[in-house]
């Protein structure tokens, strides 16, 4: 599992930008993407939920779809600022 994770963050570094691409868009880093989170978010579970203590199972594994919402949110909001503190040209380079 580390092998497959550690191969696909090396495959992002070498993916080449979206303007050098020869085939579809975004087939390679979707496969990449796919292939580095294969089971990240259960095994993560299984070790909330394993930790727990009785009595609190649900709420320690909330965790997991709330941390997601989180890194979501704080990814939207940095894209935001970006898109708001820079020019259409400074974006598109």
């Amino acid at each position: 599992m580390f092998l497959m994770m550690a191969g696909s963050t090396v495959a992002f570094g070498v993916i080449p930008p979206f303007a050098h691409r020869h085939f579809g868009p975004g087939i390679d880093s979707s496969c990449a993407s796919v292939t580095r989170s294969g089971g990240a978010i259960g095994g993560a579970t299984a070790m909330l939920v394993d930790h727990a203590p009785l009595g609190r199972i649900g709420f320690f594994a909330s965790w997991q779809s709330a941390g997601q919402a989180g890194e979501l949110l704080l990814g939207a909001l940095a894209a935001a600022t970006a898109a708001a503190a820079l020019s259409p040209a400074r974006l598109a380079d």
